[in-house]
């Protein structure tokens, strides 16, 4: 009886797990198609704009804000669904 539960617990734990990492993956699609707005507006990478950003050579403008700001939210997700990912090993 006991084992039976202890599976019953770890097969809806691992449901659970697979539902976030399916949320995780949405969010980074979504984050992906912002990104590649800006990146063919702008002719750069987001790593070649993150860089430049940080180092303040592209000045105030609100759209590299915006950019930066979903830079930080992509890779949030990213590292979320890898540490989902990696507890499901």
């Amino acid at each position: 009886m006991i084992k039976m539960k202890t599976i019953i617990k770890n097969d809806t734990l691992i449901e659970a797990i697979q539902r976030e990492i399916n949320i995780c993956d949405s969010a980074v699609k979504r984050y992906e198609k912002m990104l590649n707005k800006f990146e063919k507006k702008y002719h750069l990478t987001s790593q070649q704009f993150s860089n430049q950003f940080n180092n303040g050579t592209l000045g105030d403008d609100q759209d590299f804000f915006e950019w930066y700001a979903i830079c930080d939210y992509y890779h949030d997700w990213v590292n979320r669904k890898q540490t989902l990912q990696e507890s499901l090993l």
